[in-house]
């Protein structure tokens, strides 16, 4: 976040930060407090157009020239997204669901069909409007940094492509959606293969189901039988 600073990308100040685990038993930062709502609850403050123009200003900034090449962690597109695949089958792991049917058909699908015509970029890791702060029409922060990585940008893509079917928007094809032909029409070329992202990310929100009723007893604010249907769905056109 402090080189996003120096950057046409509007996040809040770091203060400061603690790299030791005292006094709040984790390592920390301190940010700046930037009084506007989220996108979520702006009302006429929060523009669309604006949104999705911001989440291409993130995937196509230069990310070198921004200093940022710590996150460059992977040499190609499709390493980065293998490993994001690995990451979460190793958290089913941890958590014992990675031999449950839908997970474990769901990774053996993906890993087969893994996209190798990526490119590298800048993804904030969770582009959901909760995290694009709004004043007069206009993106004024973009906080929730912590899973940043450079990688391919259709991970973000398929993100919001999941939470938006399981949040009641219609299934179409990921290009119909009114955030991917906005998202095209400003970066101006097409957006290819956007079935395995969405796909990757309703497995990744299945997993995810179960460690939060795991370890909170209770479901989260979608259901076990929306994932697993919208999974089986996403995989049938990856090629199960």
């Amino acid at each position: 976040m402090a080189a996003l600073r120096g950057t046409p990308i509007p996040v809040p100040e770091v203060l400061f930060t603690v790299a030791s685990a005292e006094p709040l038993g984790a390592p920390f930062a301190v940010l700046e407090w930037v009084d506007a709502p989220h996108m979520g609850v702006a009302g006429a403050e929060a523009d669309f157009g604006a949104y999705v123009e911001m989440v291409v200003r993130i995937h196509t900034l230069d990310w070198r020239g921004a200093g940022l090449s710590f996150l460059a962690v992977h040499p190609t597109a499709e390493a980065a997204v293998r490993a994001a695949l690995e990451a979460v089958r190793s958290r089913a792991a941890s958590w014992g669901c990675a031999a449950d049917p839908e997970i474990a058909a769901g990774f053996a699908t993906l890993a087969r069909r893994v996209p190798e015509d990526g490119t590298l970029a800048l993804c904030q890791g969770d582009i959901n409007v909760y995290n694009y702060l709004f004043r007069a029409g206009r993106v004024v922060a973009v906080v929730d940094w912590e899973q940043a990585a450079i990688s391919d940008p259709r991970l973000d893509v398929g993100q919001l492509l999941a939470l938006a079917h399981l949040k009641g928007q219609p299934w179409m094809e990921p290009r119909s959606t009114p955030f991917v032909r906005r998202y095209e029409a400003v970066l101006g070329r097409s957006l290819r293969g956007l079935e395995w992202f969405r796909a990757f990310w309703f497995w990744q929100l299945a997993v995810i189901h179960r460690g939060w009723v795991m370890f909170t007893g209770g479901e989260p604010w979608y259901t076990r039988h929306q994932v697993a249907e919208a999974l089986a769905r996403a995989l049938e056109e990856v090629g199960a």
